[in-house]
């Protein structure tokens, strides 16, 4: 599936899995099936970066910012940042082990990385909507992504 090149860079390519398992044909065909659902479990990786880098953006620059005290310090956006890439990560995880049954020894390792590689999105996802909020829309928020 196409939608998989995005996570190849970390996971690496279908050849590479298949070769840590030599010409070992009973494993062969386990790791193809293994390979095939993780392409088609993209479009759920892809949705959870996204759903997750927007609402924890609105939900920090709204909901958030609306609360009383000082919430507009560069370190609560660092903070959210951080919630937005450890949810991230977890969620893709979860969801990763509930569609890939599977039982070798290096799916775990590449479920890792991919589920790794979704956090790195959803938190490019967090700062550019952080860096629309902040130049578009009227805020209280923290404003360092603010272009004058």
């Amino acid at each position: 599936m196409g939608l998989f090149k995005i996570y190849q860079w970390a996971s690496g390519t279908k050849a590479e899995f298949a070769q840590t398992f030599g010409d070992n044909e009973y494993l062969r065909k386990p790791a193809d099936n293994f390979w095939r659902s993780l392409e088609n479990s993209a479009l759920w990786l892809i949705l959870i970066f996204l759903i997750l880098g927007i609402f924890c953006s609105v939900s920090y620059y709204t909901w958030y910012n609306n609360l009383p005290g000082r919430h507009y310090k560069p370190l609560h956006w660092v903070g959210w940042l951080i919630v937005c890439c450890i949810s991230a990560f977890l969620i893709s995880i979860g969801v990763e082990f509930l569609l890939l049954k599977t039982n070798l020894d290096n799916a775990g390792i590449v479920i890792s990385k991919v589920s790794l590689c979704n956090a790195l999105y959803a938190s490019g996802v967090y700062f550019l909507i952080s860096l629309v909020w902040c130049n578009c829309f009227t805020t209280n928020a923290c404003k360092f992504l603010k272009f004058k």
